[in-house]
């Protein structure tokens, strides 16, 4: 299923903002289940690129995946996006 664009831009913008270690605000439904997100910025780069790693774990599971963010006038985009285990 493809996520509206406007989704990827708060994401994006939410993922640029966080510092190191920063938890992804959940709805409390998702919390009293024990969904859990974390941002973390992995280097910043001479190009002036971004890379944020998300953590989400779930019920036992972990997911991570590695994003890179390129920096367009005003706007962060969303260049690359790698999945981890």
């Amino acid at each position: 299923m493809t996520e509206p664009a406007s989704h990827g831009l708060t994401f994006a913008y939410q993922a640029q903002a966080a510092a190191q270690g920063d938890s992804l605000v959940l709805p409390n439904g998702l919390i009293r289940q024990g969904v859990s997100v974390l941002l973390e910025e992995q280097s910043v780069e001479n190009s002036g690129d971004r890379i944020v790693e998300v953590s989400a774990a779930f019920d036992g599971h972990k997911l991570t995946q590695r994003l890179r963010f390129a920096r367009h006038g005003q706007i962060w985009q969303l260049i690359a996006a790698q999945l981890g285990a």
